[in-house]
């Protein structure tokens, strides 16, 4: 069993396309030859791991086989060492897919502990890097999140073992930067020639083509991540145009959806780009002609979880109401997407589902209406942390009663 664990290891980095079938192997040996290994655990996780790379039957089939491997973990104490492991397995790519994303953060956390108490820093700082993006979708607190990454950053012992967290981190601590008031996202500028640039003098690295995209690792962390980081900063800051741009150089690159493994990741580019898409369809009074696609794309992460992804779909659909005019089924559906965000606990996606919404009745003159959800839009701003956003609200609710 520990060959099969570290050649699964090996094949993983040297030739990503045979891991399935060697991790399958491992599963198979494991059960026809009734194991009792502390590998066995890491085993079903791998092999769930896979299967919830896309949301349909085979992700429910990876749930069930991913949860017997957290069993079979448990009935040993001799396993815990294997612990980190195993619940970065699970946790980190089938977990997040079905649970709420605040309960995956915690078990990161109480995971990458473990891995630092038995001395497994490496997976330690894989925990950390799941757990710091997570929080990032779940819309923790900007200002304590921002305190937590720079204590992160001065520690010493992750980033011997693992200098790629540091990198990570950095990036993490420029979007929390840009998301409490601070300056434009600094990662990525699209050069003339196609290729993209750290735009932050001090932080350069070597530019690199976007055609095709890769998971190349940056100065900063892989390019699909950066510009998922991206695109969510400039959302909240109004910039459509330019998320939407983004997003389309995203999708029309077949290679980043082949290498793109991370399914929650996938869903808020989509998310991200569908808002861009039906607000730039909203100024040209145009019809996106990729907008049903996409809103079907996140109902049907909704489907499979709805504290996750409702609130996201609903938003989508509320706007996609307001482009086409059908005011009633609009206002209906954004109370549904404000009430969804606050049911799961994102007070960003909260905030930004009452601005949209306040923009709506804008548009109609009904200034009573949207002042109100600017004014409610201004407290889920605050209790994120974004003073940014907190100043904009105030501003436009105090244009709309002068």
């Amino acid at each position: 069993m520990h060959a099969y664990y570290i050649l699964t290891s090996l094949i993983y980095l040297a030739k990503p396309s045979l891991h399935p079938y060697y991790v399958s192997r491992w599963v198979q040996y494991s059960v026809e030859h009734k194991v009792a290994s502390k590998y066995v655990p890491a085993s079903y996780t791998c092999f769930a791991a896979i299967l919830c790379q896309q949301m349909n039957e085979n992700s429910r089939v990876g749930k069930r086989i991913g949860q017997l491997g957290l069993k079979l973990l448990n009935q040993s104490s001799s396993f815990m060492n294997e612990l980190p492991l195993v619940h970065m397995l699970y946790y980190g790519y089938v977990g997040v897919l079905f649970e709420p994303i605040q309960a995956v953060i915690e078990m990161h956390r109480k995971a990458g502990e473990i891995g630092r108490q038995i001395g497994n820093l490496s997976i330690a700082a894989l925990h950390k890097i799941f757990q710091v993006a997570r929080e990032f979708y779940a819309g923790t607190n900007l200002l304590k999140w921002k305190a937590d990454i720079e204590r992160d950053l001065k520690g010493e012992e992750y980033h011997e073992s693992f200098p790629f967290l540091g990198r990570r981190l950095n990036l993490y601590r420029q979007a929390v930067t840009t998301l409490i008031g601070g300056s434009q996202p600094p990662y990525l500028v699209e050069r003339s020639d196609g290729s993209l640039w750290d735009s932050e003098p001090s932080l350069q690295f070597k530019h690199f083509s976007i055609k095709p995209l890769s998971t190349r690792i940056t100065t900063f962390g892989s390019v699909n991540q950066c510009l998922l980081i991206e695109m969510a900063c400039l959302t909240y800051r109004g910039y459509f145009e330019r998320v939407h741009h983004m997003g389309k150089l995203w999708e029309q690159n077949h290679d980043a959806q082949q290498s793109e493994q991370f399914y929650l990741r996938r869903i808020y580019v989509y998310f991200y780009y569908g808002l861009a898409a039906l607000s730039i369809s909203r100024r040209k009074k145009t019809k996106g002609s990729n907008v049903d696609r996409i809103i079907s794309i996140v109902k049907n992460a909704a489907c499979y979880n709805s504290w996750n992804y409702r609130n996201k779909a609903l938003l989508l659909v509320a706007e996609k109401y307001s482009v086409t005019l059908e005011n009633r089924q609009a206002e209906a559906t954004y109370t549904d997407a404000i009430s969804a965000a606050r049911e799961s606990k994102f007070p960003h996606e909260e905030g930004l589902a009452c601005e949209l919404a306040a923009m709506h009745y804008e548009r109609l003159n009904k200034i009573q209406q949207a002042a109100t959800l600017f004014d409610h839009a201004e407290k889920c701003y605050n209790r994120w942390g974004s003073q940014m956003k907190v100043q904009k609200m105030q501003d436009k609710a105090k244009n709309l009663r002068s």
